[in-house]
């Protein structure tokens, strides 16, 4: 059915008035019975029967309701309507799309241009980690709000997660405009690098008022990204030319490798007056805390752990020149587990730990102006905060063996690094209890979420 003003979806939210519609949902803005704004998203029913189009809505759903954190608009309900529909309830900033934005304001001065992309940036490294490829990044799926203004990262609707089987090998998803050469031939391979290249045309639009290829037609336009140089403007620093035409690199391995590098070459090449801190806080405030979440009939069932087994060292084959043989270090498996003390096990592995002349000493964030509510001030290592490395530990617990290095590479550590990792968050975490119980909590959600995504690989 067709929701109008006044209508209450599940006795909790008031419709306010019709959203523009997405390709597989319409939305609405609503009011929670807190006074809390938010968007619903309701699939449409021509869809009720479509057996992709409901999967990709659920799995939206499902990520927006884990996957969140800074610069991304996180998910607070979801549910059916009386006549069955599902319906997903999304946060909702006061704000506009950035296409709105950009349209009100044409082309930005460089430095709120570089300020917008880090906070986009910053929101889908943090997808990235949760193994969640965008694929569509747009100015329409992101979100400006606040003064001075943030960016917030939304429209997961056509994301992959690593592991996922339903877009089919060659079937091209996105949006021409700010596909990646790779989306464009429907390659398979399709990895955080094809959202660099997005971030790349979007901020083209951002600090030179137009996107770095043109066409007059869509064929046009898959050639001219294909086989043309990106149009840059001469007038920009030579420093952020730089970052566009390595964002832009037609060969995804020439790209940086994730959105953590780009960002910082961007905030290099262009300085700002207040550096954006790495641990910005969401926008709500803590009174807007999400209702708790119930399962919907879709729900995968409960997982019954395995039987505990001893776990065996790990042998990690590292390769270096290309004509060099291969080396394989062995690591006790107490390196890829943590314990509140030091123990034997500990002693033994920090023979492999850098030089104490280059002990990476732990950063605090930057706190943000006056005039917006005070940051917590965040402890990082190696530039993991406590969030990020109880990811990296959910994720090392249920992995198996053979994935612990390819684990290490996409956090940018090394076997030593980690190790130097563990040691330096097992002194914080065993003097700081409010940091022990955040890891603690948020350790055991990206076990649930890892231990999903392996079991469906399996």
């Amino acid at each position: 059915m067709e929701l109008r003003a006044g209508d209450r979806i599940a006795r909790r939210y008031v419709v306010k008035e019709r959203l523009t519609p997405r390709e597989f949902a319409d939305c609405y803005l609503a009011e929670r019975e807190d006074g809390l704004q938010v968007q619903v998203k309701v699939l449409k029913a021509d869809y009720r029967d479509h057996t992709e189009a409901l999967g990709r809505f659920r799995r939206e759903a499902d990520l927006a309701l884990s996957v969140r954190g800074p610069h991304l608009i996180g998910g607070l309900d979801v549910g059916e309507l009386e006549d069955g529909l599902p319906y997903t309830v999304l946060e909702h900033p006061h704000g506009r799309s950035l296409a709105a934005y950009l349209e009100r304001s044409g082309r930005l001065p460089l430095t709120e241009a570089v300020s917008l992309a880090s906070h986009a940036a910053l929101g889908l490294s943090l997808a990235h980690r949760y193994g969640v490829i965008h694929r569509d990044l747009t100015p329409e799926n992101l979100w400006v709000s606040g003064e001075p203004p943030a960016l917030y990262v939304t429209g997961f609707e056509i994301a992959r997660v690593q592991s996922s089987t339903l877009t089919e090998v060659g079937q091209a998803m996105g949006t021409p405009l700010y596909m990646a050469p790779e989306q464009l031939r429907s390659s398979p391979n399709i990895d955080a690098r094809a959202d660099v290249w997005a971030l790349g045309v979007v901020l083209c639009e951002l600090c030179m008022g137009r996107r770095p290829f043109a066409a007059r037609s869509i064929p046009a336009l898959v050639l001219s990204v294909l086989n043309d140089p990106p149009d840059l403007d001469q007038s920009l620093p030579p420093g952020l030319k730089h970052v566009l035409q390595r964002c832009l690199e037609k060969d995804a391995g020439r790209r940086y490798a994730s959105m953590t590098q780009l960002r910082e070459a961007l905030l290099a090449a262009v300085p700002l007056p207040t550096p954006p801190s790495s641990a910005v806080p969401a926008y709500a405030p803590p009174s807007y805390a999400a209702p708790a979440y119930t399962a919907p009939a879709y729900a995968a069932p409960a997982y019954t752990a395995p039987p505990a087994q001893a776990q065996q060292p790990v042998n990690l084959t590292l390769r270096g020149e290309a004509d060099a043989a291969p080396a394989t270090v062995r690591i006790p498996a107490e390196a890829f587990a943590f314990a509140p003390a030091h123990s034997a096990a500990t002693a033994a592995t920090a023979a492999h730990a850098a030089p104490a002349a280059h002990a990476v000493q732990p950063t605090t964030a930057v706190q943000p102006a006056a005039a917006q509510p005070a940051a917590p001030v965040v402890t990082t290592f190696l530039g993991l905060g406590v969030f990020e490395f109880a990811m990296l530990c959910g994720e090392l617990d249920v992995a198996p063996r053979e994935a612990k290095l390819q684990i290490l590479t996409k956090y940018s550590l090394t076997e030593t690094s980690h190790i130097e990792l563990m040691n330096l968050f097992r002194e914080h975490l065993a003097t700081t209890p409010s940091d022990l119980e955040a890891w603690r909590n948020q350790r055991e959600i990206a076990k649930r979420h890892w231990r999903s995504l392996y079991e469906q690989r399996s």
